[in-house]
């Protein structure tokens, strides 16, 4: 993991209180072979980061929850616990997909038919 990462596992895992989430200076956006054993001892290359990119104006607070879309659509799919629609209130959504790049008509049934 890239030292960006590890400082903000370390916040989320060991520290108390809200902090500010910043976007990192470079990205990772690299298909990798997670199959090949050696891909954990490569060194990883990064490009430079634009920063967030939002769609709309408008401001949001509130608590954040999601992570990779796949492994959310695999949790609906099999049912396990989620929260509720009212405990949604103040929540932001954020998702990513994963290196595999699914194909929008995949997104698009996880985000709207489940």
């Amino acid at each position: 993991m890239g030292p960006f990462t590890v400082d903000y596992l370390n916040k989320v895992f060991f520290e108390s209180g809200e902090f500010e989430l910043k976007a990192s200076d470079t990205y990772n956006d690299i298909g990798l072979d997670w199959n090949d054993p050696t891909t954990l001892n490569k060194a990883r290359s990064y490009e430079p980061n634009e920063g967030w990119q939002w769609d709309g104006t408008d401001t949001a607070a509130g608590t954040t929850w999601g992570g990779c879309l796949e492994s959310i659509d695999e949790i609906l799919r099999h049912g396990v616990a989620m929260p509720s629609v009212d405990e949604f209130d103040n929540v932001i959504l954020m998702t990513e997909t994963s290196e595999e790049i699914p194909t929008h008509e995949y997104v698009y049934v996880v985000c709207i038919v489940h």
